[in-house]
């Protein structure tokens, strides 16, 4: 998540991907994913079936944060579930994906309202 955040924010390159690493690793551990680097190729990350509906989800819904400026800069409030729910419908999405989705949002919105100390 902290890789997707990062990337959203412009804070890393679009075009290169994340490297896994333990740190993202475990991020994928907290969130219920077990991923594997593979020594040929230690960018691709095998997404599990169950979990492609979410990740689909999830990316399509990537530009529907609900924002406030503040004196510090945006504040990323959440995602507007109204706009997502039509993702969600225009995708076909399966029963309990909206549940995953605000369980990304609340893993992604501390990391998108870090603020360098």
């Amino acid at each position: 998540m902290e890789a997707w955040a990062a990337a959203y924010l412009d804070q890393t390159p679009r075009d290169k991907p994340a490297t896994v690493d333990e740190d993202v690793s475990q991020q994928f551990k907290d969130m219920g994913v077990t991923i594997t680097a593979t020594a040929a190729d230690e960018a691709t990350i095998e997404i599990h079936p169950a979990n492609e509906p979410a990740i689909a989800a999830w990316l399509e819904c990537e530009t529907s944060w609900r924002v406030a400026p503040t004196m510090a800069g945006l504040f990323y409030v959440g995602l507007d579930y109204v706009a997502c729910r039509l993702v969600l419908d225009d995708l076909g999405s399966p029963p309990g994906t909206f549940a995953d989705l605000r369980h990304m949002e609340r893993a992604a919105r501390p990391l998108l309202n870090k603020r360098d100390e």
